[in-house]
């Protein structure tokens, strides 16, 4: 099985650089978290589902994905079922996958308030024991605070261990303007902090986690 390093090309057609250094690779199955609040109207939405899509269009076999969007709520996108697949998630590489989880966020849209702690805890309970969540927002969580943020994220990966699987690597992709929170939990879930590039980030490099898997 190579370490296939894909991601640099993604995070340069996206527009992304690196905040903080991620210390694990992203996994083979991964969890998209992504922000659909008020805040993300617009072009953030637009980005947002750009940098999922990228990571999804990547020949990289034996890879299986899930989409959950959130704002005030949680919504699971249903995957696309094949046999040997679990329920919610779609096998890659796929165009029918990766047109079927673009759909459901254009569907889903833009609007209400940002509340992340849920979507967290739903991600970290996927019962996969390689597991990778990318997490794909503003940062603007007004409601919750950061110490409360940072403690779903802890108690997750608590409940992950209690049940014989390894703790999720979670990586973050920030639309916007650098947030500390988000800074934090890149730094907390070991897979980095990638944010948005700005005209002040242009003369900085891009650089960003592999992921493990095999090439078509």
């Amino acid at each position: 099985m190579l370490r296939l390093a894909c991601f640099p090309a993604i995070i340069l057609a996206a527009g992304f650089v690196q905040v903080v250094t991620p210390e694990a690779r992203l996994t083979r199955r991964i969890v998209f978290v992504v922000d659909t609040s008020g805040s993300m109207r617009g072009d953030k939405f637009g980005k947002a589902c750009s940098a999922v899509l990228h990571v999804a269009e990547q020949p990289v076999d034996e890879v299986e994905i899930a989409v959950i969007a959130f704002n005030h709520d949680t919504r699971r996108w249903p995957g696309v079922p094949e046999e040997g697949i679990p329920p919610g998630w779609a096998a890659l590489p796929s165009l029918q996958a990766t047109q079927a989880a673009a759909a459901f966020l254009a569907q889903r849209g833009a609007g209400g308030d940002t509340q992340v702690i849920s979507a967290l805890r739903q991600a970290l309970a996927e019962p996969r024991d390689e597991l990778s969540v990318v997490l794909v927002t503003d940062g603007l969580f007004v409601r919750e605070k950061t110490e409360d943020v940072l403690k779903a994220l802890a108690e997750g990966q608590e409940q992950r261990v209690k049940k014989n699987l390894k703790p999720a690597v979670l990586l973050v992709y920030g639309i916007g303007s650098e947030a500390e929170v988000l800074r934090k939990l890149g730094k907390q879930g070991r897979g980095g902090y990638l944010r948005e590039v700005d005209e002040a980030d242009l003369v900085l490099p891009a650089a960003t986690p592999a992921i493990q898997g095999t090439v078509r």
